[in-house]
């Protein structure tokens, strides 16, 4: 999901995780999200 609002883009990502294994396999994949994200950025604003 994601907006532009004032020259800003702000993008969100949801994920509901279900039990134990769930949680633990967000927390081990949440400090790439930042780089993933910022990745794809630059390609929707930089296609070429």
């Amino acid at each position: 999901m994601f907006k532009v609002h004032k020259g800003k883009l702000w993008q969100k990502a949801v994920f509901r995780p279900h039990g134990l294994s769930g949680r633990l396999y967000w927390y081990s994949v949440l400090p790439f999200h930042g780089i993933i994200f910022k990745g794809m950025v630059k390609k929707l604003a930089n296609p070429g």
